[in-house]
């Protein structure tokens, strides 16, 4: 049975979106309760990344994550009472495109598929057609809309979700009863849920509705009947990765378990979200960093978000494709470019969120063809709205000297950083 409030400072609330072919999970922080962090967990690695925070609301059961992790759409309230749906790069929020949406009925959507986005547009079909036509940006999914006759609310996109996640329903929905005391709306006690199990070595998980809450929405609870011990009335969020970990939200900490951690009740690694406070915004950076630095080191564990790279067969190009995974090759496979040709895909298993590929042209082809790269593959980063990227001085392994390959790259790069203020450059030296 649901709770009733409390004066007792409640924890945060935490939601968790899982992508459907990727081992990533945005993590939506609600705490205050108008105020949401955004953050983007790893769980190959383990590596947490913070985003946005936003002043307002983000309706998350209306909210999701591309099967690769890369994109997420949402609808949003603002802190004067504005709303509206964006699609954007998470953990952040800016987005790609963005259109209102009619208050607080439809909005969001659901990646269908890898290549299918399905807008839960309702009456604001309009607003959305009109964004998507005269949108610049270059998805990798068409737009669809999403079947959801008579629900206007949260049911629309979640319980697609769901489905669309392997959950099943177990049987019909429970009975609802209207209580107003203590700020309840509706309780029902009797809903049987639904179930997933990835494969039978899992324990299967079961999630119920429980009931419509005034201030916090629709409440659920989970449960795993082999381990009746292990999820509790706290969790606020729990669900299987692409990996087949569990990955459970409770009490503004979110924990990930192994198929041998559901057996030992340990899990194998824990985030603390609760005592999170949003940055101070300050007039005047302590540190300014300089925007272009020489470093060394592997360019893959540099905080960045991007990374310029040729489109070779060099030793370290190969092994950068391989860590970003398989679909990094899909995305290359038919694509054979004339020299000095862009092409910009998602860092998939990288922690970067984007490659620039470069076709790095021959010496014989000339300097200008060199300086026409560089600055392709800059403009291709400014049209991606990046704050930082790394890469080697572009024409080395076209065979162009290095003092040479650096000239070039350093006047694309110091054009970049005039133009674009605060944004960094790392160029790396072996």
């Amino acid at each position: 049975m649901l709770e009733s409030k409390t004066n007792v400072d409640p924890p945060a609330r935490i939601h968790l979106l899982v992508a459907k072919e990727a081992p990533c999970v945005i993590v939506i922080r609600r705490k205050p309760s108008k105020v949401a962090h955004i953050l983007k967990l790893n769980t190959l690695t383990d590596e947490m990344e913070h985003g946005s925070w936003f002043s307002g609301r983000i309706y998350e059961s209306r909210s999701d994550v591309s099967f690769d992790g890369q994109y997420m759409i949402y609808l949003a309230m603002g802190a004067v009472g504005d709303t509206w749906n964006g699609i954007c790069r998470p953990p952040f929020l800016r987005t790609e495109i963005d259109w209102p949406n009619i208050g607080t009925w439809h909005g969001g959507g659901l990646f269908r598929s890898p290549t299918q986005l399905e807008l839960n547009v309702g009456r604001g079909g309009r607003d959305a057609e009109k964004a998507i036509n005269e949108s610049e940006a270059d998805f990798p999914f068409s737009f669809g809309l999403l079947d959801n006759p008579g629900y206007g609310e949260d049911e629309g996109v979640l319980y697609a979700r769901l489905e669309r996640d392997g959950y099943k329903r177990v049987g019909p929905f429970g009975q609802e009863r209207v209580v107003k005391k203590n700020g309840y709306s509706v309780y029902c006690d009797d809903d049987p849920g639904w179930v997933i199990r990835p494969t039978s070595a899992h324990p299967e998980l079961r999630v119920r509705y429980r009931g419509y809450f005034s201030d916090r929405g629709r409440v659920f609870e989970w449960d795993l009947p082999e381990h009746p011990d292990l999820l509790d009335k706290h969790v606020s969020w729990a669900t299987y990765d692409s990996l087949g970990q569990l990955v459970v939200a409770r009490l503004g900490v979110v924990y990930r378990y192994s198929l041998s951690d559901l057996l030992a009740h340990k899990p194998s690694a824990v985030f603390d979200l609760e005592s999170l406070q949003r940055p101070e915004r300050r007039e005047k950076q302590e540190v300014v960093l300089p925007p272009i630095e020489i470093v060394t080191g592997d360019m893959t564990e540099l905080d960045v978000r991007t990374i310029i790279m040729p489109h070779s067969e060099s030793t370290w190009v190969r092994e950068l494709r391989d860590l970003a995974g398989g679909y990094l090759a899909d995305d290359l496979r038919e694509w054979n470019p004339e020299p000095g040709e862009i092409r910009r895909t998602p860092a998939y298993y990288l922690r970067q969120h984007d490659l620039i590929h470069v076709a790095e042209p021959r010496p014989a082809l000339g300097r200008d063809a060199l300086r026409d790269a560089c600055f392709s593959a800059f403009e291709a980063v400014r049209m991606g709205s990046e704050s930082s990227v790394a890469l080697k001085p572009i024409g080395l392994d076209a065979g162009w000297p290095l003092d040479e390959a650096m000239a070039a790259t350093m006047e694309a790069a110091t054009q970049y950083v005039e133009e674009e203020p605060g944004r960094r450059v790392l160029i790396v030296e072996e």
